[in-house]
């Protein structure tokens, strides 16, 4: 080889080379700083294996006896600039990595440890939610003081065997950094419990959200069983921390740590409190659905048999942009919505729409008018994923109300209709539609004018996700069994 192709060759080489190392930390301190890892790491990957490529022909160069370069000084130069780079960006690049708070340490954490487990025990009426708890924490590095996101759901026998348990719930480890636990358990897929750990900074802790109201009143709800639980063949039991209470809530219940439990008057229901609902299924078909709310042991009574609500107080902001809050819920540990009342006349009021994207820290008005503008009283508010919700809207007396469908996130509504000639004319207060396995399931109360059959509600179920409504049969007061 001439002396001249002995030279320029290793010097365009080392110049890519020094092109490709610049671009590599120039993209792993973006990714750093930025985020983009599913974008970058190829970037970064390929300028790795380039590198091995480089050094394996620098040995073979030099193996050959030839120059890698034509004097020391630029030898020198060459290396110190290479140190320089790298030194500098692999500082930045770890700084991002040390920081609780960098971009990528939280990205990499976001990406979980996926652990799965298997429990000993089981049966919740043995062990009660803090008996399963503790279990889960033999086996897992859980945070002793627990906050939930979104809903947590579990389904249980009437003999107490767990058979499902879901949901999102988040706290702090040792080093008080901010860990989410996804936590996913069916019978019916496997028998080992999914938990997938994961680092994310960007939570924000609100009291609203304990965990501990919900295993206190579950465990109070245990020990306050009757027959028609005991005949149940599954229960269904949600909790989504803090919430408004309506005024006009039924089947709500007070009940204390020792089970003791008497059904809320209208004056005993608190704005807003830790309600936990149980839904209790024979057959396969939805019987019976409670509310439950905790009430301290310093309200009871020497009796146990009085419960009285006046300590029980709102923790939740109950005002948006100066208006008060009248309805909210929660679709996932990010999205929710709000209907705040915005003016109100006679007993009729008017509401807005807000929604949050950042779990409750800022809320934006995404619609002036969801009841394209009728006023009355809100009667309830649900969304059952991310863009299909429910909205419903009564007359200012309570008597009767519409059902408000969204399929755009809460962007638009749609008046729905409920109706059957099979029904009877006086059921006309649909409740909030619930997630039925592959279709959706409703109640339509008679309202406050009600009495026909003594206040038999209708139930009906939608196959095409809330547009249709089809009626399947009245569900008596006193023992809600389908007539």
């Amino acid at each position: 080889m001439s002396t001249k192709k002995q030279f320029y060759i290793p010097m365009i080489i080392h110049c890519v080379f020094f092109a490709m190392f610049t671009v590599a930390w120039i993209v792993m301190v973006r990714m750093c700083t930025y985020g983009g890892v599913w974008f970058r790491i190829p970037i970064v990957a390929l300028c790795f294996i380039l590198t091995i490529y480089y050094i394996s022909w620098a040995i073979a160069w030099k193996a050959g006896r030839k120059r890698l370069f034509p004097n020391r000084i630029i030898l020198i130069i060459y290396a110190v600039l290479l140190f320089l780079i790298g030194g500098v960006s692999a500082g930045l690049s770890i700084h991002s990595l040390v920081d609780v708070k960098g971009v990528f340490r939280t990205t990499l954490g976001r990406m979980g440890i996926n652990q799965r487990i298997i429990l000993e025990e089981t049966n919740l009426y043995t062990e009660k939610f803090s008996g399963l708890l503790h279990g889960i924490r033999e086996k897992v590095d859980l945070s002793e003081k627990l906050y939930v996101k979104g809903q947590l759901e579990l389904d249980y026998n009437a003999d107490g065997t767990l058979t499902l348990l879901k949901g999102t719930v988040y706290g702090k480890d040792e080093n008080e950094n901010t860990v989410v636990y996804d936590i996913s358990y069916d019978v019916s897929i496997s028998n080992e419990m999914s938990i997938n750990r994961k680092m994310d900074s960007n939570v924000s802790f609100s009291d609203n959200e304990k965990l501990d109201p919900f295993i206190r009143t579950f465990n109070a709800m245990l020990l306050h069983m009757d027959e028609s639980v005991y005949e149940a063949s599954r229960l269904h039991i949600s909790y989504g921390g803090r919430k408004y209470v309506p005024a006009n809530a039924e089947n709500l219940y007070l009940i204390n740590d020792q089970g003791v439990s008497e059904e809320a008057d209208i004056d005993q229901i608190p704005e807003y409190g830790d309600l936990v609902t149980c839904y209790i299924y024979k057959e396969g078909m939805l019987r019976e659905r409670r509310e439950y709310l905790l009430a301290d042991d310093s309200s009871s009574s020497s009796s146990g048999n009085d419960i009285n609500q006046d300590s029980i107080e709102p923790r939740v902001t109950t005002e948006q942009d100066g208006y008060s809050v009248a309805e909210e819920c929660t679709v996932d540990e990010k999205i929710g919505y709000r209907l705040v009342t915005v003016d109100a006349a006679l007993g009729t009021y008017y509401y807005s729409l807000y929604k949050t994207t950042d779990g409750g820290k800022t809320y934006k008005e995404i619609n002036k008018n969801p009841f394209q503008g009728k006023g009355g009283v809100s009667h309830g508010i649900t969304f059952i994923d991310n863009q299909l919700g429910f909205l419903c809207l009564t007359n200012a007396s309570g008597e009767n109300g519409t059902l408000y469908r969204t399929e755009d996130g809460g962007v638009t509504f749609k008046e729905i209709m409920i109706q059957s000639d099979e029904a009877d004319a006086s059921c006309d207060l649909p409740e909030m539609p619930e997630q039925e396995k592959e279709y959706l399931q409703i109640r339509v109360s008679q309202g406050a004018d009600g009495d026909y059959k003594g206040g038999v509600t209708a139930l009906f179920i939608s196959k095409d996700r809330g547009i249709t409504w089809t009626y399947i049969g009245e569900i008596k007061q006193e023992n809600n069994e389908i007539g």
